[in-house]
């Protein structure tokens, strides 16, 4: 029988080499699960704040640093609590520093009042592109000439509405994307993969390799 005995250390004891091989070696440690989850509900919420729900189960992406990134996801939306939503930045109460970039949407009052009292019919829904990294805002703006018949270029306040509603889609899945691209930065940075690694315990060879390995044979052997 042979005997080897091979020296441990943790990750403050490895001299500056050794750290930075431990640190490219445990890259994915904080990204081996779904860590997209919290992204995920903090989206949900923030859209719920202007009139868009969002169905998780039906939200994508694909990331990051290559061609074809992007993100999708799929949704109802509210017109009603959407422009409301967005003109009085209501997502703020719950993401103060939340950056949105939405559009001034500027509805006449009384096209306004015709939605509300449903003199027009209003439907949108969000979904993912057949690639699921960009979306499509589907819209319906239905009203009778018979009731609507005095208001002038009504329908040209609804298309500048359309292109409303799909702008704040659009920048609620650009939002979505650059939230993910964030997490998933930090999470793979030498300060947080330093924390993990500080917080479990984790040893080291010399040169910096993860012990796990030699770790559990000695704990089979012992």
């Amino acid at each position: 029988m042979k005997q080897v005995t091979i020296k441990l250390y943790q990750f403050s004891e490895l001299k500056e080499e050794a750290k930075e091989t431990a640190l490219d070696k445990m890259r994915d440690i904080n990204t081996d699960y779904r860590w997209w989850d919290f992204v995920y509900d903090d989206f949900k919420t923030i859209a719920e704040y202007v009139g868009v729900t969002v169905d998780l189960k039906k939200t994508y992406f694909c990331g990051f640093y290559h061609q074809g990134q992007g993100s999708s996801y799929t949704a109802s939306v509210n017109i009603i609590k959407l422009l409301q939503g967005v003109k009085e930045m209501a997502w703020k109460a719950y993401a103060p520093k939340a950056e949105l970039d939405f559009p001034v949407i500027n509805i006449d009052r009384r096209v306004l009042d015709l939605i509300q009292r449903d003199i027009i019919d209003t439907w949108a829904k969000v979904e993912p592109t057949n690639r699921e990294t960009s979306v499509n805002v589907s819209i319906d703006l239905n009203f009778s000439y018979n009731r609507c018949g005095n208001y002038n270029c009504i329908e040209d306040e609804l298309s500048r509405l359309e292109e409303d509603i799909t702008d704040v889609c659009e920048q609620l899945n650009h939002f979505l994307f650059t939230a993910l691209q964030k997490a998933y930065e930090y999470l793979t940075s030498d300060a947080a993969i330093t924390e993990t690694i500080k917080a479990n315990g984790y040893s080291f060879t010399a040169d910096g390799y993860p012990g796990f390995c030699i770790e559990k044979l000695a704990g089979q052997n012992g």
